[in-house]
C-alpha cells in the first residue's frame, strides 16, 4: 500500500508534521526591552508606584507579545497551491491557502514568505515571494497571494514556507515554518523580432506536410468518407448521402503545415550566468513563439544538453518548448562526447 509520502508529487504540498516556532527580536524590540530595564531600575531605586505600574505594563506587553501571541501561530496551517511556470518580465503569482484551526482566537498581521529557494548557482531569478493577511478569524480559511516579476530564467526549487507575525506590539516576531517542496520553471525572455527565417534562430527547415493530394490547393474537395459523429453539418454530402443510403462527409485538402526544428548550440560552461548562452536561448524562444503564431509545427534540439522535442503545433507545444529552455542548467558541464556532438 502506498504511503502518504509516496503519493506526494513535485507540486503537491507536504506539510511538516511538527512545525517549529521561532522568535526574532528586531531593533524596535531591543529598544523596548532596554526601556523596560531602565523603567525597572528607576522603579526599584525610587520606589515610585507609577514607575512600578509602568514596569508592569511593559513586562505584560513583552509576555503577551511573546507567549500568548506566539501560541496563535501554532494553530495556523499553510498549503501552497500548485505552482505554474513563470515568464521573465511577466508577473508571477503564487497562492497559499491559510487556515486558522483555533476555535476562539483570531490571528492578525500574518506575513508569508518563501525561504530556502534554490536556483542554479544560487542566482536570484526573482524578488522574494511575500504575501500577507491582515486578519484571519477562528476556524476560517483565506487565500494569500504573492507576486513577483522574474528577471532571469532558470529552474527553481521551492522548499519552505515561513509564516510570521509581530502582532500586537511588534516587540517579538514569531514565525512558524512548513516544509513544502515544489519545483517551478522561469521561462526565458522572448527576443522580439525573431522570425523563423532568420539564420540567428538556427532553424532547420524540414519541408511542408500536405495531404495525400499535394497537387490540390488547401480547402479543395479531396473525396468522400463515412460520417463520424461530430463532423460539421456543412461538410455532409447530402446528395451522396441520399444516393448511398448512409451519411457521408466531404473530405477537404488540409492546409500545409510547415515544420521547423530549432537547434540550440549553446554549451553549458559551468557558470550560473552566461550572457551569450542566455541571449541565444532567448532568441530560440522568440523564434519558437513566432513560428507557433504562424501555425507552424515547432521542434527543438539541444545537443549539448542531450534533450529535444519532436515538432508539433499549438500553444501547448510552445509551453513545452519554453519550459524545456527555462529548465536548462548552465552550471552543469557536459561530457566531452556531448560537447563534440554539439560542436
Amino acid at each position: 500500500m502506498a504511503t502518504r509520502r509516496d503519493r506526494q508529487t513535485n507540486n503537491s504540498p507536504m506539510r511538516s508534521p511538527a512545525p517549529s516556532r521561532r522568535y526574532v527580536i528586531r531593533t524596535s524590540g531591543w529598544l523596548f526591552i532596554a526601556l523596560t530595564a531602565l523603567v525597572g531600575v528607576g522603579a526599584i531605586h525610587s520606589q515610585n508606584n507609577l514607575l512600578f505600574l509602568l514596569l508592569g505594563f511593559c513586562l505584560s506587553a513583552i509576555l503577551f507579545s511573546g507567549v500568548v501571541s506566539g501560541a496563535i501561530l501554532m494553530n495556523i496551517e499553510v498549503t501552497r497551491h500548485p505552482v505554474g511556470s513563470a515568464q521573465v518580465g511577466e508577473p508571477w503569482t503564487v497562492r497559499y491557502d491559510v487556515h486558522n484551526s483555533a476555535r476562539w482566537v483570531p490571528a492578525f498581521a500574518l506575513l508569508l514568505r518563501e525561504v530556502g529557494v534554490r536556483t542554479p548557482g544560487d542566482v536570484e531569478l526573482f524578488p522574494e515571494l511575500r504575501a500577507s493577511l491582515s486578519h484571519l478569524g477562528p476556524g476560517r480559511r483565506a487565500v494569500a497571494t504573492a507576486r513577483a516579476r522574474p528577471v532571469r530564467r532558470g529552474p527553481v526549487r521551492l522548499s519552505t514556507i515561513e509564516i510570521s507575525s509581530g502582532f500586537p506590539f511588534g516587540i517579538l516576531r514569531k514565525s512558524v515554518e512548513f516544509a513544502q517542496p515544489a519545483q517551478a520553471v522561469v521561462r526565458p525572455e522572448l527576443t522580439p523580432g525573431a522570425a523563423p527565417s532568420e539564420p540567428d534562430a538556427k532553424l532547420a527547415r524540414e519541408g511542408a506536410v500536405l495531404s495525400p493530394d499535394r497537387r490540390a490547393a488547401a480547402g479543395e474537395f479531396f473525396g468522400l468518407r463515412e460520417y463520424v459523429p461530430g463532423d460539421a453539418p456543412r461538410l455532409v454530402a447530402w446528395k451522396a448521402t441520399a444516393r448511398l443510403g448512409e451519411p457521408v462527409t466531404r473530405q477537404l485538402v488540409e492546409p500545409p503545415t510547415h515544420r521547423v526544428v530549432l537547434e540550440l548550440r549553446a554549451v553549458p560552461r559551468g557558470v550560473a550566468v552566461d550572457p551569450g548562452a542566455e541571449a541565444e536561448i532567448a532568441c530560440v524562444a522568440g523564434a519558437a513563439a513566432g513560428a507557433i503564431d504562424h501555425g507552424w509545427a515547432v521542434g527543438l534540439r539541444a545537443p549539448a544538453f542531450n534533450i529535444g522535442v519532436e515538432p508539433a503545433a499549438g500553444r501547448a507545444q510552445l509551453a513545452a518548448v519554453l519550459d524545456l529552455l527555462g529548465g536548462l542548467d548552465l552550471t552543469t558541464r557536459p561530457s566531452a562526447k556531448v560537447t563534440e556532438a554539439a560542436a
